[in-house]
């Protein structure tokens, strides 16, 4: 049964999805808030239902397919725990939430296709859905998911980079039946050399126990965010490294699996303008033609890395699971490079300021390189506001709770600052 669930998690990497309309980010910023609710329901209970008791490892968990609007699901939520509630419609249009307690008689929280709720008790709540905020019935369906926990922090593109959260899926890797995958990574423009040298994988062997035979490493050009032309391959690579993880997967355990590229590594040219993204590939080969993994984790929205992608034909397509409720996996894995860093003087590191801080309603900025994206976000890395349009340097918090944020600024070049603000 283990086994079957796990090939389950990994034939979902297996499938292609259409990518859709909205980033996550705009519904954030399209969002209303609702001081009412609809309490109305065409079933008699819940649907589904079963009570959902969401994990909380800081990614979108799936309550239902295809929830019709004028129902509700019940949910089992925990006090002091922010909650989101997301809608993404089978139908061109929005969807009004309402979270009521278990009963259907008191409104806590309400709004359109996304809201953020923190309940003060633990209790079981209902989450409901209807066409607009007059409680109107239709025969529309949406995709209701919510969201809690910390949520994986960004990797940094720095000469070591490592891509690490909470285990989600496996993605199959198994050169016996022809599937690899390929992930990418950055090669800092500040960088004088750079030299790819080892490997790390968090992976899953079905079979129990280490079962790696071989493998096979490639270094990709990009080609528009996804896997381009080889550059370097090698073949019948045996691991420097395996140790046994102490965490497991469906029971499985899972081996951390260091590979060391021949001739003392591989030099990669530096772009001095801008971080220049390249991909690795990898392959394994089983002592006993059983399948293999690697595991991953929930991709977030908006980051600078591209999500992970799967051949299932030996090279001859790519595919990933990029659409607008998914934002795709993300291998469980890192790399050492040797990458020496310009001087202070020769490094383009930028000069960034803001203020006031504390700020009551505008915080104004300055940099010496242009800001493409401004984002406000939580301490737990959910994104709040994000601005593209700056008029005077300035942006208006007004709206904004008090509290602790971060502002994360992306410049023209790729490179990312973020700094702390108080909120009065």
């Amino acid at each position: 049964m283990k086994k079957i669930l796990l090939l389950g998690f990994i034939l979902l990497f297996q499938t292609v999805f259409s990518q859709t309309i909205n980033r996550f980010e705009n519904k954030i910023k399209a969002q209303k808030t609702i001081t009412k609710g609809c309490l109305t329901n065409y079933f008699d209970g819940p649907f589904p239902e079963e009570t959902f008791t969401p994990s909380c490892d800081g990614r979108e968990e799936q309550i239902f397919t295809a929830a019709m609007h004028s129902t509700y699901s019940n949910v089992k939520v925990t006090a002091n725990v922010e909650y989101t509630f997301i809608v993404y419609p089978n139908d061109p249009t929005n969807t009004f939430i309402t979270i009521s307690n278990e009963a259907g008689t008191e409104i806590y929280a309400s709004g359109y296709d996304l809201i953020n709720w923190t309940p003060s008790k633990d209790e079981v709540v209902r989450y409901y859905v209807h066409l607009d905020d007059t409680c109107t019935n239709s025969n529309y369906s949406v995709k209701k998911y919510i969201r809690c926990g910390a949520i994986p922090p960004e990797p940094e593109y720095n000469c070591d980079q490592s891509y690490d959260g909470p285990f989600w899926a496996g993605c199959s890797i198994s050169g016996d039946a022809g599937y690899l995958i390929a992930d990418d990574f950055f090669i800092p423009k500040d960088s004088e050399i750079f030299k790819l040298k080892t490997l790390k994988y968090l992976i899953v062997p079905l079979i129990g126990k280490e079962d790696f035979k071989n493998f096979t490493i490639e270094i990709r050009e990009d080609k528009n965010n996804s896997p381009g032309e080889i550059i370097k391959s090698y073949e019948n690579i045996t691991a420097t490294e395996v140790i046994q993880h102490t965490e497991t997967f469906l029971d499985y355990p899972t081996f951390w699996t260091t590979l060391t590229i021949p001739n003392g590594g591989i030099e990669l040219p530096v772009n001095k303008e801008e971080n220049s993204r390249y991909w690795v590939t990898i392959q394994v080969w089983s002592k006993v033609k059983e399948n293999i993994a690697v595991a991953g984790f929930h991709r977030i929205n908006g980051w600078a890395t591209a999500p992970t992608f799967q051949s299932l034909d030996n090279r001859e397509t790519w595919i990933t699971t990029t659409y607008e409720e998914d934002p795709g996996l993300e291998s469980i894995w890192s790399f050492d490079a040797d990458c020496s860093k310009l001087t202070t003087q020769e490094s383009e590191k930028q000069k960034l300021s803001i203020y006031p801080n504390p700020v009551k309603d505008y915080l104004k900025f300055t940099s010496k390189k242009s800001i493409k994206e401004l984002s406000i976000l939580t301490y737990t890395g959910e994104k709040l506001m994000t601005f593209k349009e700056f008029k005077d340097n300035q942006i208006n918090l007004s709206n904004l709770k008090s509290g602790n944020y971060l502002v994360k600024f992306t410049l023209e070049n790729g490179v990312i600052e973020v700094s702390k603000i108080i909120k009065k």
